[in-house]
């Protein structure tokens, strides 16, 4: 039984492209702000930078151990 609170890894993928833009569109904005703010959005944008290819990796390898007869050859 799923909890109320989680959604699969494909909404998960895109919910951290969408705070990735949001973190670049607030860094844009905070020109000539003082360098903490700038440092700090910048960190963030750190931390989630290739989490999203990470987590379409980690999803295709869940569906090869799952369906391992739907592999594609490549």
């Amino acid at each position: 039984m799923r909890q109320k609170n989680v959604m699969d890894i494909g909404c998960a993928q895109c919910r951290v492209k969408e705070a990735q833009a949001v973190l670049s569109m607030w860094l844009e904005v905070t020109r000539g702000t003082d360098d903490t703010q700038k440092n700090m959005i910048g960190a963030l944008i750190s931390l989630l930078d290739g989490v999203p290819q990470s987590m379409e990796e980690a999803e295709g390898a869940l569906l090869d151990y799952e369906f391992p007869h739907h592999r594609s050859e490549s």
